[in-house]
């Protein structure tokens, strides 16, 4: 019985989650912790990247990559450890960074 309602709540989540990523706060995008907090969870919840671009996320514009970004990407990964996939709707490809 809790495995059903496991189910039933983590697809809630789900699509509460999906929704948010789509329609960002009041039409306009979320700020970029919020994208990869949101995409975090979906990916641990069994979500596929493909399926979240796909969504056509309401997200900030891709931050120019120079030196205090790029230091600033790594202190946050460091710190909240998110699925380094989720950075890749920021367009921000943390292997690529990280080897810089």
């Amino acid at each position: 019985m809790g495995d059903v309602r496991n189910r039933i709540g983590g697809n809630r989540k789900r699509r509460r989650l999906r929704m948010e990523l789509e329609r960002g706060h009041d039409g306009r995008p979320l700020k970029a912790v919020e994208v990869l907090t949101r995409a975090d969870q979906l990916l641990s919840l069994g979500e596929t990247l493909r399926s979240l671009r796909a969504l056509d996320v309401k997200a900030p514009r891709r931050p120019q990559l120079d030196d205090e970004a790029v230091a600033l990407i790594l202190e946050t990964q460091r710190v909240y450890r998110f699925d380094p996939r989720a950075w890749k709707l920021l367009g921000v490809d943390l292997n690529r960074i990280d080897a810089s």
